[in-house]
Parts: structure tokens; C-alpha cells; sequence
């Protein structure tokens, strides 16, 4: 089924009219500290309890919960199996009132026992839409009740599970035609998505949306509620479309290392911005891997088409403001074309591969200006 076969399935899903559903709207009481039951959910088991108490006693002396929701004490509210985790970005969800689990068998036990949907969300600690949703959404009650009461709610974080991460990022890349995090994926207990979209506001109408997230919950559980068979067909054919796009494409030709490197380049090429350098796009993400197999396939081959697109790059990227001008250091991307409105958040990985780049783009080419910007990098 091609991909706007897939849509037409999941708009009809998701227009589905809520009928007789009447949701809970009170608002939780403040809690008790680490104990505290989470809106719309069972108190906690007694081992569960006892890990997130132990857990707590030996908190560091400074510790500050992240999160709205807390008692005169400063203590929090709410606290959820997320504080049991070692990841800094799950743990940055600890205190939401939302009944997050991480990824794992029990988690989806749990959405097969109760049949309910997992409400899947992705991100990682430094994305900036990651904090906003969380703020607008996972941070509010009414939402978080409703979640608690309808959904079993994962939360993954895309640099301790990039597997995960890159295979749920291709469904939502295959429905919407774009990715992005904070992902959010709807699934069955199987694991298999039957919908899926990036950051959602809150409620319709917040930020100019149509549909807000909250909305979206109630429809695509009343899908899953009162189309089972629909729901069961997209997921199907979801995770068929995905395995072919996921599967090797099999070739008779024999691999040879120049060859493909050539290839690699014409195809870098074709996708090249001429004016501002780095691929085409209304958005510019720095790839040192990219342009440092530029600057090695003129030192291969002599190529001086492959030169220019470096040199050109680098240059823009240095003297716009996805560089930092005052403290050195990439930003993750720039929000247009030209390099020059930051999205602001630096990246480790990103800036170590861009200070090697620009050390060796300085040696190959004797640039002294190049050398400063790598130094300032670190």
C-alpha cells in the first residue's frame, strides 16, 4: 500500500467522532513525596515503592526535581519508574505525573493485559521541542490523567537506544514525509505502529495546530477501541512497508571501493546547495562526515569540484550563526537556508567531528583561519 493509501487509513482513524466517552478531568492532590500516587493510576506495588524510596534516600545532597508539580518542602508530587533509570534524559521525566515506563517487555505485558495502545515518545535530554512538549503536555495533569487511565505511556531515549530510535523514526518518516524528535508513535502491545508524528501542541488551537495532542490521544484510542479491525490492517501494512524499506537492496555488482566513493560523491554533488553550500534544504545540518569526504576525494583523485563544495561549506558555516561567534562551537542546526538562525543546542558529537574536520581541512589546505575556528570548537 503506498504511503497516501497508508494516510487515508490513519485520517479515517483519527476522525473517528468520540462518542459517550466522558473524561476525567479533576485535577490530582498534591502527593506525599516519592510515594505519591499518579493521577489516574493504582498506587505502586510494594516492591516498586520500596525501589523508588531507596532510590530517593541516596539522592545527591543538591538534587532538584524537574518538574512543576511540587509539595511546600520542595519535595515532588509525583515520581515515576523513570527515576529507577540511569539515562540523564529519562530521568529529566521522572517527576511528570505521567505513569511512564522505560522500553521493555514489561511495559508491553502491561498494554496487552489491560488491551490499551503504548503511546511511544522519543527524544533525548538536549532537544529543546523535547522540553516544550513536555512542559505543554507530559507536564499537565488533565493530560497526563487521561494518559494514565487509556494508555500504556514508553519513554525512550534516542542516544541509549538509537535501534529503537531509527526504526519507529523511518514509520514516522514514511506517514508524514518528515521526522523529527520529540517522536511520538502510536502502537499496538505487538509493537507495531498503526500512527506516529513528531512534536503536537497540547490542545486544538495551541500554536496554530488543528488538532492538539489530547485530541489526538482520544481519537486513536476510540480507533483502537471501536475499529480493531482497521487499526489491526494499518499496523500490518505499516510494518510491511517498513520492512522493505528497511532490507537490503541486493546487487550483482562487485563491490569496489573507488567506484562507490565515486558514486557517493555525484551523488553529494546533485544534492549540493551551489549559493550557501551543504545540502539542499529551507534547514542546514553540519555534517563533517560529508565534507571531509569532499576534502579526501580531491586529495584522491584531484577533483576540484569536490574542493569547492568543502571550502564553500566551511566557509559558510563559519561565518554564519549556526557557529557560535563568541564561545566557539557548532550549533545543532540552523532553521534556514543560509546558516545563519541557530536552532540552540550544541551537540557533543556533532562538535568533535566538526573540530577534527576543521583541523584537517586546515592541514590539507594550509588555512590558518580554519585552525582557529577547530581550537575555538574545543
Amino acid at each position: 500500500m503506498p504511503r497516501l493509501a497508508v494516510g487515508k487509513i490513519l485520517v479515517v482513524l483519527c476522525n473517528i467522532a468520540i462518542v459517550g466517552w466522558f473524561g476525567s478531568t479533576a485535577q490530582a492532590q498534591p502527593g506525599q513525596g516519592i510515594v505519591a500516587q499518579l493521577p489516574g493510576t493504582n498506587p505502586f506495588d510494594s516492591t516498586l515503592t520500596e525501589a523508588l524510596e531507596a532510590a530517593w534516600a541516596e539522592r545527591q545532597p543538591d538534587y532538584r526535581p524537574r518538574t512543576r508539580h511540587l509539595n511546600t518542602d520542595g519535595s515532588p508530587q509525583y515520581t515515576n519508574r523513570l527515576y529507577l533509570e540511569a539515562s540523564p534524559y529519562l530521568q529529566q521525566h521522572a517527576h511528570n505525573p505521567v505513569n511512564w515506563y522505560p522500553w521493555g517487555d514489561e511495559a508491553f505485558e502491561t498494554a496487552r493485559r489491560l488491551n490499551r495502545p503504548v503511546l511511544l515518545s522519543v527524544g533525548y535530554s538536549t532537544c529543546h521541542w523535547c522540553h516544550v512538549m513536555e512542559e505543554e503536555s507530559f507536564e499537565d495533569e488533565e493530560i497526563a490523567t487521561y494518559l494514565n487511565e487509556h494508555y500504556v505511556a514508553i519513554k525512550v531515549d534516542r542516544e541509549e537506544r538509537p535501534d529503537i530510535d531509527a526504526i519507529y523514526m523511518s514509520v514516522v518518516q514514511m506517514l508524514t514525509g518528515q521526522g523529527g524528535w520529540p517522536m511520538t508513535v502510536w502502537l499496538t502491545p505487538a509493537r507495531e505502529a498503526y500512527s506516529g508524528t513528531t512534536y503536537v501542541p497540547a490542545r486544538d488551537g495551541d500554536r496554530g495546530a488543528r488538532i492538539g495532542f489530547f485530541t489526538m490521544l482520544e481519537r486513536l484510542k476510540a480507533a483502537y477501541d471501536r475499529q480493531p479491525d482497521q487499526v489491526a490492517a494499518a499496523s500490518a501494512e505499516i510494518t510491511r512497508q517498513l520492512a522493505l524499506r528497511l532490507a537490503p537492496v541486493p546487487s550483482d555488482e562487485e563491490l569496489n571501493n573507488a567506484n562507490t566513493l565515486d558514486k557517493v560523491a555525484a551523488y553529494y554533488d546533485e544534492q549540493f546547495d551551489n549559493q550557501f553550500g551543504g545540502l539542499q534544504g529551507t534547514q542546514k545540518f553540519p555534517s563533517g562526515m560529508s565534507i571531509r569526504l569532499m576534502l579526501r576525494q580531491h586529495r584522491r583523485t584531484g577533483d576540484v569540484r569536490a574542493l569547492n563544495m568543502a571550502t564553500r561549506t566551511l566557509e559558510q558555516m563559519a561565518s554564519g550563526g549556526i557557529y557560535d561567534q563568541v564561545g566557539g562551537g557548532f550549533h545543532r542546526y540552523s532553521t534556514d537556508a543560509r546558516w545563519l538562525v541557530p536552532h540552540f543546542e550544541k551537540m557533543l558529537y556533532d562538535n568533535a567531528q566538526l573540530a577534527c574536520l576543521f583541523f584537517e581541512a586546515a592541514s590539507a589546505l594550509s588555512e590558518p583561519d580554519y585552525t582557529r575556528v577547530g581550537k575555538d570548537t574545543i
